[in-house]
């Protein structure tokens, strides 16, 4: 709402609305409603909403480089076993290590077209 309020491109405002998951953490906090704006698909699947979630998603909280694996697993330490993100986290997990798996896949295949160009 912020974003909207801040004039933010509909597009952009619907990328963090959606971003690393959260509309599996809203439905186990029963505030889904509030994704409705944003329920177009581009908004969490897709080469820029995935390329959001590994950059969110492979980066700690300190800023160095992690896995999916370890960020995901730092998430839920701090945030504990009863938490949203802990509740939601048998449909988050894997939709966050799809979304970093594909943008790594993207990634190599724009290196490996690169190198061939050269």
């Amino acid at each position: 709402m912020h974003l909207q309020q801040q004039l933010w491109p509909p597009a952009v405002v619907g990328l963090v609305a959606h971003h690393s998951g959260s509309r599996f953490v809203a439905a186990v906090r029963e505030v889904q409603h509030h994704m409705i704006p944003f329920e177009r698909v581009g908004h969490w699947s897709g080469p820029v909403a995935d390329a959001l979630t590994w950059a969110d998603q492979t980066t700690g909280p300190d800023g160095n480089r992690v896995s999916v694996h370890e960020r995901i697993a730092e998430v839920l330490s701090r945030h504990g076993a009863d938490s949203p993100q802990a509740r939601c986290h048998p449909q988050r997990g894997p939709a966050l290590i799809n979304a970093v798996n594909a943008t790594e896949d993207r990634l190599l295949l724009a290196r490996a077209a690169g190198t061939s160009s050269s």
